[in-house]
């Protein structure tokens, strides 16, 4: 059985030699993920939105304002009640119901078709980041697992990063990726601990799709469940110990993770190749039974 120790051991041995390539893989790993963060963006998409609209509110105030002051001037009799049941009045209704038709039709296209071109764009814009993610981040977690496992064998290439893209696997790694991880959001939709557990139990199918990215999805998950089984717990826990140095890493304006990523990584990818190489030493046991 493995221990903490040993595993982040093997890391600072690995990283002695490979740091700096190391460093550059997950820099633009992180770069990536950051470009296609759907927050970020999604959160700059709804800002453009609500100027948009509040562009057009400002715009219906004003016509309301001029239209209130034209209907409760002492040159006119007319008064009109602004208020339904407490609630300003709609300002769409009120300029359906006193603008002239030909100025009411025109505002009232002009700014609900806005709305509608703004609700549009974030939409789209939000199934174009999820694409984009499929697509592109899950390749790049292909290649970064790839660089460290052959990392450890002498072979650490930045290269290895893209690796999906130039073999061309990188639709078939991309779909697969996708089905584990909708997986384990269904599970999650049932309760968040089966969510956790799943998420544990196919925790090294993006090594094992980097060492055979023909592998079949429910191969790859087979396989992982077999390897994590009764170590499930023990790799929460190698997580766990890496809060410490996460809080220390964001407190340092996240520039600590140059450093931490590589470190983890490493430590991961020692865990995938003590747990294969376990699980190869089984198998030919129960050969050499049989």
């Amino acid at each position: 059985m493995w221990t903490r120790e040993e595993l982040k051991n093997n890391a600072k041995r690995f990283l002695k030699f490979s740091l700096f390539k190391a460093v550059i893989v997950c820099l633009i790993f992180a770069i990536f993920v950051n470009i296609l963060n759907g927050n970020s963006i999604l959160d700059n998409t709804k800002n453009v939105v609500n100027r948009n609209i509040s562009s057009i509110d400002e715009n219906n105030s004003k016509y309301v304002e001029n239209y209130d002051e034209k209907f409760k001037s002492p040159e006119n009799n007319t008064t009109f009640d602004l208020n339904l049941n407490g609630n300003n009045l709609n300002v769409y209704n009120f300029i359906e119901k006193y603008l002239p038709k030909s100025l009411a039709d025109n505002f009232l296209f002009t700014g609900k078709l806005s709305i509608v071109i703004s609700n549009t764009i974030f939409w789209f814009i939000l199934m174009a980041i999820f694409i984009l993610r499929i697509f592109i981040i899950n390749p790049l977690r292909i290649g970064r697992a790839r660089f460290f496992l052959n990392g450890y064998d002498g072979d650490a290439k930045i290269s290895y990063l893209f690796s999906s893209f130039k073999d061309g696997s990188w639709l078939k790694i991309s779909l697969k990726l996708f089905v584990r991880d909708l997986y384990i959001i269904l599970w999650s939709l049932l309760l968040l601990v089966p969510g956790i557990v799943k998420s544990y139990q196919y925790y090294f199918v993006d090594y094992i799709l980097a060492e055979d990215p023909n592998l079949s999805i429910s191969d790859a998950i087979s396989l992982s469940s077999n390897m994590t089984s009764g170590e499930k717990y023990d790799i929460f826990i190698l997580d766990l110990s890496f809060i410490g140095w996460q809080i220390l890493a964001s407190i340092l304006l996240n520039l600590g993770y140059i450093l931490l990523n590589p470190y983890m990584q490493a430590t991961f990818a020692s865990l995938y190749i003590f747990d294969r190489d376990k699980l190869k030493n089984v198998e030919i046991e129960n050969l050499n039974a049989d």
